[in-house]
């Protein structure tokens, strides 16, 4: 917007004259910094592009992937990573999914997926949003498309997909050479899902 464009340009010239960028309302001011206002409208339309032309109209279910603070970094410092670890992710659970659905093995997941990367105190803190289908996809007489749902125990089923994503995420780091074959181990001994949090809002 014609506002933006003034603010950065008062942005870059502050800094030119060794102004300091300073925390107002919850943003940086700085030049570059990004502007609230237009990434709230990107955000709204993107929602409402997503509800109205994308998503079907079957149950959902939000799904969000926290790593431990160990593992973070490597997604910002390996390319590759933040990719394979939300293929793990959504791909436990369209294995679980499917499974309670009595499903064939081609149906499929349907969901949208987001990689944030700050918390709300604008920490750095990579973390996935995913709205899942509270089902899976499949074409019963190999044409037309249909909708299972699922029905499932979805403490059990979170917990479960919680121990295939820790198990698998912990190889993957150690593919990549991020993780030691005995730090892993020992990660995988930790309480509490070794800080790998797996929840269903």
């Amino acid at each position: 917007t014609d506002a933006c464009q003034q603010h950065a340009k008062h942005q870059e010239r502050g800094s030119r004259i060794g102004v300091v960028p300073v925390l107002v309302g919850g943003v940086v001011r700085q030049p570059g910094a990004v502007c609230p206002s237009c990434t709230t409208k990107r955000m709204a339309a993107t929602a409402a592009h997503l509800v109205d032309s994308v998503i079907p109209r079957v149950p959902m279910r939000q799904w969000v992937l926290s790593l431990p603070k160990r593992l973070r970094l490597a997604l910002r410092n390996h390319a590759a990573l933040p990719t394979r670890v939300l293929r793990i992710f959504i791909g436990s659970i369209e294995r679980e999914r499917r499974r309670s659905a009595a499903a064939p093995v081609h149906a499929r997941l349907g969901t949208v997926s987001f990689l944030q990367r700050f918390a709300s105190s604008l920490n750095e803190h990579w973390h996935y949003h995913c709205g899942v289908s509270d089902g899976v996809f499949a074409a019963a007489d190999g044409r037309t498309l249909a909708f299972v749902p699922a029905n499932v125990d979805v403490a059990a089923m979170v917990a479960r997909v919680q121990a295939r994503v820790r198990r698998r995420v912990l190889a993957t780091y150690c593919r990549h050479g991020v993780l030691s074959a005995e730090d892993a181990k020992g990660m995988a001994a930790w309480d509490h899902g070794g800080g790998l949090c797996s929840s269903h809002p």
